[in-house]
């Protein structure tokens, strides 16, 4: 295979490129997009029906009177709970401080006889005491903040016991957009669990299942039941330059809903406690106003302003994912180490390149077509493999694939155009070379229809003298016979030797019209039997008033139209008129004039091929100005030529020229 070494190191060169554009983070946000792409595509699962949703809904806000829990409503919500026997309850609300009673929680306990001042703040201690007989109800707490920052502001956990602390931090994308969770926020002793850790791992542990740890590239992977929670680092897929600080994963979203309680269903008491018994529970916000909302690659809609998810259902999210993962299998979001990255682009790099290379520019509808297919086929190898949980980079394989192609069809299209430049000045040199000796070709030809006529009659006059002379033979022999002896030898002798020089004459004669007849076109009537009438010349012998304008070109019309019909196939008669005024200018010789009209009319007619144009008419036109007589050509030219490839037009040309001087 030859292999084009221009080609091949822009293809190297761009896929080197990409691949450092890729490290210096310049693909993150569209690899990204991809990502949340594919989430969306993704098919519709089941409901998880581990998890309950217990959340504060705009009803609830409206019913109560209050968009924030007191701790004596936290207590009932998680007395209800403790008779139905839940696994694990998250509660997903701050309570760095105690929250009293509002005016009317206070006047509703009022009337159920009960004294909300009788302890400050009132109900605290009973949340803080079922909290702390129940160690698989867990708080929350914010500690990887910024103290001092009012966006990132440490929040302190409740007084509970230390296994029940848990951190809801979350850690966003640039474009805002939440892709990954902690499972350790805190992972410097002493180490703080996330709420969705702790939930899944109390599950877990109901079921027999404990976590273990794995140990690969100096980091501490969590193991439950051979699924391995593989720590995020950066250069993880599409992502260089993200905070990868303390133990998080990817979400492997879960295209699916959550069951949702009103937290006034359960303190009204519709629903029955049994209904979240062996269950997760996950109590906190669920209405707009309360201001806990995320984008997710789920929240993206094709048509529509984009849903956010609240934070118990991204809690409830990551915790299905533990759970998922460690009982059904469900995949995690793995991702390729950044050599095999390197190695992927460059597969798809070289692939673009030897699929131009064996191609070629002239086969770019099978090139367009490939590149299509390939789109397609590796558009659904990679979203089967993001549904089996490997998430491949396909932003760049796409780019490389494109880019290398692109850039190597311009290279041959560019090497094209520069060898058919090439082609077509050789061709153009040789055609003006062909063209030239077609011109003295042409010149001679003309020059052989003047010679014709005007040698014919000397040539005769030569041909009949040497006929009479063999006439007068006869009759000279005849009269040395009548003569006296004595004078016959010395007249014989005589004649015989004006025999010899007439006989040598002869001789001479046609060899000088054979010569002319060889060399000279149109001179083969040299070497006919001329009529031995007197042949009259038809130009030189005219009176000089028969020499005007339009005698020569009714000449020139004689002499040219063969000769430029063999060369351009063009009947001279149709395309040349005249115009002339009434006192034309007598000209004393004629052939100049015609050879000069005729070389002026070639040109046009060539560089009208040249041009791809045809000639449609040329006008000639005389006129007196200030006593100086003027001839005028005028040429009418359009063009009606297909548009053929311009290298076979001119070898076409060449060949006709060629064969007509092969002819002669």
């Amino acid at each position: 295979m030859n292999i084009n070494r221009k080609k091949l190191l822009f293809s190297i060169g761009i896929i080197l490129g990409l691949i450092v554009i890729r490290l210096l983070g310049g693909l993150e946000r569209l690899e990204l997009s991809v990502f949340d792409l594919y989430f969306k595509l993704k098919p519709t699962e089941a409901t998880e029906q581990r998890i309950i949703l217990v959340g504060i809904t705009e009803k609830d806000i409206n019913k109560l009177k209050t968009n924030r829990l007191s701790d004596w409503q936290l207590y009932k919500i998680l007395k209800f709970l403790e008779q139905g026997k839940p696994v694990a309850v998250g509660i997903d609300i701050f309570r760095d401080h105690p929250v009293p009673p509002n005016y009317w929680e206070i006047q509703e306990l009022k009337e159920q006889g009960i004294d909300a001042y009788s302890s400050s703040p009132f109900g605290h201690s009973e949340f803080l005491q079922i909290s702390r007989d129940n160690p698989n109800f867990f708080a929350v707490a914010k500690l990887t903040g910024i103290p001092g920052d009012k966006d990132f502001d440490l929040i302190q956990p409740p007084p509970l016991p230390s296994e029940q602390i848990t951190d809801i931090s979350i850690e966003l994308d640039p474009d805002g957009v939440q892709r990954r969770a902690f499972l350790y926020p805190v992972t410097k002793p002493p180490a703080v669990k996330s709420l969705s850790w702790a939930l899944a791992e109390q599950y877990l542990l109901s079921q027999g299942i404990v976590a273990k740890g794995h140990e690969k590239n100096h980091d501490l992977h969590l193991v439950l039941n051979n699924s391995i929670f593989w720590r995020f680092r950066n250069y993880s897929g599409a992502y260089v330059t993200i905070d990868d600080a303390d133990y998080q994963i990817l979400i492997n979203w879960r295209k699916a809903n959550f069951e949702v309680i009103p937290v006034s269903d359960l303190l009204d008491l519709k629903i029955v406690p049994k209904h979240f018994n062996n269950r997760i529970v996950i109590i906190g916000a669920y209405a707009p106003s309360l201001n806990d909302q995320f984008l997710t690659p789920l929240s993206q809609e094709f048509n529509n302003v984009p849903r956010q998810l609240y934070g118990i259902e991204v809690i409830g999210q990551v915790t299905s994912q533990i759970l998922s993962a460690a009982l059904d299998r469900r995949p995690l979001i793995q991702v390729w180490s950044e050599p095999r990255i390197c190695l992927w682009i460059g597969f798809w790099g070289m692939g673009a390149y030897f699929l131009v290379h064996c191609f070629g520019l002239s086969r770019q509808g099978l090139i367009v077509i490939s590149l299509g297919i390939l789109h397609l086929v590796f558009l659904m190898i990679s979203y089967k493999l993001f549904l089996q949980g490997l998430w491949i980079p396909v932003l760049p394989a796409l780019l490389v694939l494109e880019l290398v192609s692109l850039v190597n069809l311009l290279i041959e299209y560019e090497t094209k155009r520069k060898k058919d430049y090439q082609e077509i000045t050789v061709l153009n040199q040789r055609l003006k070379q062909q063209l030239s000796k077609q011109r003295i070709y042409k010149e001679l030809a003309i020059l052989g229809n003047y010679l014709n006529e005007e040698l014919s009659q000397p040539i005769q006059y030569l041909i009949n003298a040497q006929a009479m002379a063999h006439k007068e033979e006869s009759q000279l022999q005849f009269l040395i016979q009548q003569t006296p002896k004595s004078l016959q030898k010395q007249l014989s002798e005589s004649l015989q030797k004006l025999m010899s020089s007439f006989y040598y004459q002869e001789e001479q004669l046609e060899t000088l019209c054979l010569i002319l007849a060889k060399r000279v076109p149109n001179l083969e009537g040299l070497l006919q039997n001329v009529n031995k009438s007197p042949i009259f010349n038809l130009i030189n012998e005219y009176s000089a008033s028969n020499l005007s304008l339009d005698f020569m070109l009714e000449q020139l019309m004689n002499l040219t139209r063969s000769v430029i019909y063999d060369c351009y196939e063009t009947d001279l008669k149709e395309i040349l008129t005249w115009q002339l005024q009434n006192q034309p200018y007598q000209f004393t010789e004629s052939f100049p004039l015609i050879i000069s009209l005729y070389i002026i009319i070639d040109d046009v007619l060539e560089e009208a091929i040249i041009h791809n144009q045809q000639v449609q008419q040329i006008i000639i036109s005389d006129w007196w100005e200030q006593r100086a007589y003027k001839i005028q050509l005028t040429c009418q030219r359009f063009s009606d030529f297909s548009k053929e490839d311009i290298i076979y037009s001119v070898e076409e040309r060449l060949n006709h020229i060629r064969d007509t001087l092969n002819t002669y």
